[in-house]
């Protein structure tokens, strides 16, 4: 379990909304709190600038418990930004905007994606080369800042597709230069592209070039700590590459690539991706003894663990006052629907 105690967010509720709706885990308006050590219940309203993101799901009640947070995850965008994400892509009319334009109708999704997530932007290749190059491609650093989405379009708007798809050579840059190494946070990165790799393998050879891609994957999910790899096809000419993004896939320990025709598709995939990244470790505000510790999900009480593998229920830690959802009960988390979960303890 990654852990970190100096950063807490506090709360006293946690709304996760479906897939079209909000996606919020320990997330909301809330008043910021102290950053103690201690398990102390002392708020001082500082507004931090180190990317803390200190709200919670506080609803404004007067409910009694323990207040609460969650730590985000990392996720690193990775686009294809080659010539062929200049060409229209499919959106129902005789005519349409390119792959690239279409982009920047993300911006929904980010707004809400960065209550859940810190984000950041690579693009392949970079945006001051039209070959194979890499080196400069993160465009948007990995923030938990309110603005990041604003940053990450900004940055959409003013590159310009063209050059090849080096694959395999993005991956490794962002393992190298991403900063996903933070043991204290879950590290994704979402690979888009329209298309086969082409960078990494001399006359074409298709077959390199899809063990190149899936040896890059390996890099990433091997790494300490490891990263998770969501591959994503947009516009149906990724569906030529299909072979090599399933290949990438089922190498991150999925059993495909997810296909995205049109921006509606991508937009949904994006979602979808997103609700598995909900949260289910959270950070206590006060550390009760564990045998006073009362968990509740959806107005359900939730047991401790009883099995390793633990198949249903939490494990707590009261020596840093974090407590993580395990099996079943982490499922229930993620199931793209609003959920309420409640901490509280015995007098």
């Amino acid at each position: 379990m990654k852990r970190i105690a100096s950063l807490k967010k506090l709360g006293r509720m946690v709304a996760i909304a479906g897939l079209c709706a909000a996606l919020c885990a320990a997330c909301g308006e809330m008043p910021a709190g102290s950053d103690k050590s201690d398990g102390s219940d002392k708020s001082d309203g500082s507004d931090k600038s180190d990317g803390s993101d200190k709200s919670d799901g506080s609803d404004g009640s007067d409910e009694p418990g323990i207040r609460y947070g969650a730590v985000k995850a990392n996720v690193m965008l990775l686009v294809d930004r080659s010539g062929s994400m200049a060409e229209p892509a499919d959106c129902g009319l005789a005519s349409c905007p390119s792959k690239w334009e279409q982009l920047l109708s993300l911006g929904v999704y980010l707004a809400e994606a960065k209550q859940l997530a810190c984000l950041g932007l690579a693009v392949f290749p970079s945006p001051e080369y039209n070959g194979c190059e890499v080196a400069g491609g993160i465009l948007v650093p990995l923030s938990c800042d309110d603005d990041v989405d604003k940053r990450i379009m900004d940055a959409i708007a003013r590159v310009t597709p063209g050059g090849k798809t080096p694959v395999a050579a993005a991956l490794d840059e962002v393992r190298l230069f991403g900063d996903l190494d933070d043991p204290e946070r879950d590290g994704t990165v979402v690979v888009l592209t329209d298309g086969k790799p082409n960078c990494a393998c001399n006359n074409g050879d298709a077959a390199c070039e899809r063990d190149e891609a899936v040896a890059a994957v390996q890099r990433l999910e091997n790494s300490d700590p490891p990263v998770d790899i969501d591959v994503i096809g947009f516009g149906s000419s990724a569906q030529d590459a299909h072979e090599t993004l399933d290949a990438m896939a089922q190498a991150a320990g999925d059993d495909h690539y997810y296909q995205s025709d049109t921006i509606e598709d991508l937009i949904g995939t994006m979602y979808q991706i997103s609700v598995d990244k909900v949260p289910c470790t959270f950070y206590l505000d006060e550390w009760p003894e564990p045998d006073r510790l009362i968990v509740w999900l959806d107005d359900v009480q939730v047991p401790p663990c009883q099995t390793d593998p633990c198949q249903v229920g939490y494990t707590y830690d009261p020596s840093e006052g974090i407590v993580e959802f395990h099996g079943d009960t982490c499922a229930a988390l993620r199931d793209g629907e609003r959920h309420h979960v409640w901490f509280d303890k015995l007098p």
